[in-house]
């Protein structure tokens, strides 16, 4: 489980301190902690830029695979499936086997 997580008050405060600035004591319910910034490192733009596409792909695809995934799991519950191998597969005495010539 990580320390800090995703949108917490952890991320907001390592966003909004500057360098040598030192948080509040700060917690996930399990651990207590504080934040100090050593160094600022800025955004490249350039490399999120040359990523943006292949990014937006990925995360389209996952979505679509997600629609499908509902989609199939909805049709399997309102499914009613009859096994009807033993009619398809054993063919009776009076349908031509093909091999009429």
């Amino acid at each position: 489980m990580p320390v800090i997580g995703t949108a917490s008050e952890a991320v907001g405060a390592a966003f909004r301190l500057r360098v040598g600035e030192r948080s509040r004591l700060l917690g996930n319910g399990e651990d207590f902690f504080f934040i100090q910034p050593e160094r600022l490192v800025r955004a490249d733009s350039s490399a999120f830029f040359a990523q943006r596409d292949e990014q937006r792909t990925q995360v389209t695809r996952a979505a679509r695979q997600v629609r499908v995934q509902s989609y199939l799991d909805a049709l399997r519950r309102g499914a009613t499936v009859k096994d009807r191998r033993a009619e398809v597969l054993h063919p009776t005495a009076a349908e031509p086997t093909g091999n009429n010539r």
